[in-house]
Protein backbone atom coordinates (compact mmCIF):
# COMPACT_ATOMS: atom_id res chain seq x y z
CA UNK A 1 0.00 0.00 0.00
CA UNK A 2 1.22 3.81 -0.97
CA UNK A 3 0.95 5.96 2.28
CA UNK A 4 2.25 8.89 0.49
CA UNK A 5 3.86 9.49 -2.67
CA UNK A 6 5.32 13.13 -3.94
CA UNK A 7 7.23 14.25 -7.07
CA UNK A 8 9.86 16.58 -6.07
CA UNK A 9 12.15 18.90 -8.78
CA UNK A 10 14.74 21.31 -7.62
CA UNK A 11 14.56 24.97 -8.95
CA UNK A 12 17.65 27.00 -9.06
CA UNK A 13 18.04 30.16 -8.59
CA UNK A 14 18.03 31.92 -11.79
CA UNK A 15 19.94 35.46 -11.81
CA UNK A 16 19.72 36.65 -15.94
CA UNK A 17 15.46 36.46 -14.94
CA UNK A 18 13.86 39.16 -13.71
CA UNK A 19 13.59 38.65 -10.32
CA UNK A 20 9.79 39.51 -10.20
CA UNK A 21 9.06 37.30 -12.79
CA UNK A 22 6.28 34.43 -12.31
CA UNK A 23 6.56 31.10 -14.36
CA UNK A 24 3.69 28.32 -13.83
CA UNK A 25 4.77 24.93 -13.69
CA UNK A 26 1.84 22.26 -13.84
CA UNK A 27 2.29 18.49 -13.76
CA UNK A 28 0.17 16.15 -15.58
CA UNK A 29 -0.55 12.47 -16.02
CA UNK A 30 -0.19 11.09 -19.15
CA UNK A 31 -3.69 9.38 -19.93
CA UNK A 32 -3.25 7.94 -23.56
CA UNK A 33 -0.73 8.03 -26.01
CA UNK A 34 -2.55 8.43 -29.15
CA UNK A 35 0.04 7.46 -32.17
CA UNK A 36 -1.63 10.10 -34.41
CA UNK A 37 -2.77 12.99 -32.19
CA UNK A 38 -1.53 14.81 -28.89
CA UNK A 39 -1.06 13.18 -25.83
CA UNK A 40 -3.95 13.06 -23.50
CA UNK A 41 -3.29 14.72 -20.15
CA UNK A 42 -5.02 14.88 -16.80
CA UNK A 43 -3.47 17.98 -14.57
CA UNK A 44 -2.60 16.98 -11.05
CA UNK A 45 -1.16 20.09 -9.84
CA UNK A 46 -0.02 23.44 -10.68
CA UNK A 47 2.02 25.63 -8.69
CA UNK A 48 3.59 29.96 -9.46
CA UNK A 49 7.23 30.19 -8.59
CA UNK A 50 9.37 33.13 -8.97
CA UNK A 51 12.16 33.51 -11.25
CA UNK A 52 14.28 34.21 -7.72
CA UNK A 53 12.65 31.31 -6.52
CA UNK A 54 15.60 28.42 -4.80
CA UNK A 55 14.49 25.15 -3.35
CA UNK A 56 12.37 21.98 -3.80
CA UNK A 57 8.92 21.80 -5.42
CA UNK A 58 6.78 19.48 -3.88
CA UNK A 59 3.85 17.64 -5.77
CA UNK A 60 1.85 15.72 -4.12
CA UNK A 61 1.09 12.28 -6.30
CA UNK A 62 -0.39 10.22 -3.82
CA UNK A 63 -3.75 9.05 -5.18
CA UNK A 64 -1.84 8.77 -8.80
CA UNK A 65 0.50 6.65 -7.42
CA UNK A 66 -1.98 4.34 -5.96
CA UNK A 67 -3.80 3.91 -8.99
CA UNK A 68 -0.22 3.15 -10.75
CA UNK A 69 -0.03 0.54 -8.15
CA UNK A 70 -3.22 -1.40 -8.76
CA UNK A 71 -3.34 -0.67 -12.19
CA UNK A 72 0.10 -0.68 -13.92
CA UNK A 73 -0.78 -0.25 -17.18
CA UNK A 74 -2.21 2.71 -16.65
CA UNK A 75 1.08 4.42 -15.77
CA UNK A 76 1.77 6.12 -18.82
CA UNK A 77 3.75 8.57 -17.20
CA UNK A 78 4.26 12.52 -15.94
CA UNK A 79 4.43 14.98 -17.91
CA UNK A 80 5.57 18.93 -16.75
CA UNK A 81 4.71 22.18 -18.54
CA UNK A 82 5.90 25.58 -17.99
CA UNK A 83 4.28 28.55 -18.79
CA UNK A 84 5.66 32.22 -17.91
CA UNK A 85 2.57 34.95 -16.92
CA UNK A 86 1.09 35.32 -20.16
CA UNK A 87 0.64 31.88 -20.42
CA UNK A 88 3.10 30.82 -22.72
CA UNK A 89 4.97 27.62 -22.87
CA UNK A 90 8.20 27.87 -22.09
CA UNK A 91 11.25 25.85 -21.64
CA UNK A 92 11.78 24.74 -18.10
CA UNK A 93 15.20 25.32 -17.55
CA UNK A 94 14.65 29.28 -18.20
CA UNK A 95 13.04 28.95 -14.59
CA UNK A 96 16.06 26.79 -12.83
Amino acid sequence: AITAAEFRIYKDFIQERIQNEAFRVRVFQVLQRPSNSEVELMLLEQRDVWASEEGWLVFELTSTSALWLGRPEQNLGLHLILEDSHGRRRNPRLAG
